[in-house]
């Protein structure tokens, strides 16, 4: 979940240095103004569905 924060954040500064055009082709947004969003909303809900399993991976080895 971190990493991917570090990435958005890089592709964004980046789309500052970057013309338009190019900063849109690195990106890959593919049209969707909203991916960096989308992302980062499905990296935090994977996160919050492993709580489990690492809870009982670390209780396990108790």
């Amino acid at each position: 979940f971190a990493f991917g924060g570090v990435y958005e954040i890089f592709e964004w500064t980046l789309t500052l240095a970057l013309a338009p055009e190019a900063a849109g082709a690195y990106n890959g947004e593919q049209g969707d103004m909203f991916d960096a969003q989308k992302d980062m909303a499905l990296a935090g809900l994977g996160a919050v569905l492993m709580i489990p399993f690492v809870g009982k991976a670390v209780w396990w080895t108790k």
